[in-house]
């Protein structure tokens, strides 16, 4: 096997395991019976420093894997979906922007919002309108928590290691 395949695998590994960290351990429960967690920096993270791909991927194994652990089953194919789209667009929005000061800004307030739509969706057709709307506002902090708390972790972290 060659080092590059190493360095890769080792790398998935890292970010899924962070995403589930982030998501199930660094979590503040909400009266909607959810919670407003961390995760979304390991996926916006992974994306920027892999790509949207892997970021996608990442995000999504990580973060449904995280529902099962916390007790939130019926989420999981949700969370798949909705968290690979998350790092999938986050991830190639930043590879597009040169600038990766306002590419992390443009990318995780994206990404965030695919997240905030994405539950919307599930929530309003599977859940019901009122659990849809009753956690939006969750949702939403989450996703702007999440993508300041990246704006500012990026330039500290992965962008001074050059993963």
């Amino acid at each position: 096997m060659k080092i590059d395949a190493i360095r890769d695998i080792t790398l998935n590994a890292m970010f899924t395991a962070l995403v589930i960290i982030g998501t199930v351990i660094i979590k503040i429960p909400t009266v909607t019976g959810g919670n407003i967690n961390l995760g979304d920096v390991f996926i916006f993270l992974a994306a920027f420093s892999l790509g949207g791909f892997r970021g996608g991927v990442i995000g999504g194994i990580g973060a449904s894997l995280a529902d099962l652990l916390g007790g939130h089953a019926g989420f999981f194919f949700a969370t798949l979906f909705v968290k690979f789209f998350e790092g999938f667009i986050a991830g190639f929005i930043f590879q597009k922007i040169k600038n990766k000061t306002v590419a992390s800004v443009a990318a995780s307030c994206t990404g965030g919002a695919v997240m905030v739509i994405g539950y919307f969706i599930y929530e309003y057709f599977f859940l019901g309108a009122g659990l849809a709307f009753a956690v939006l506002v969750p949702n939403i902090l989450q996703a702007a928590i999440c993508s300041a708390l990246t704006i500012i972790i990026y330039p500290l972290t992965i962008q001074r290691a050059k993963i």
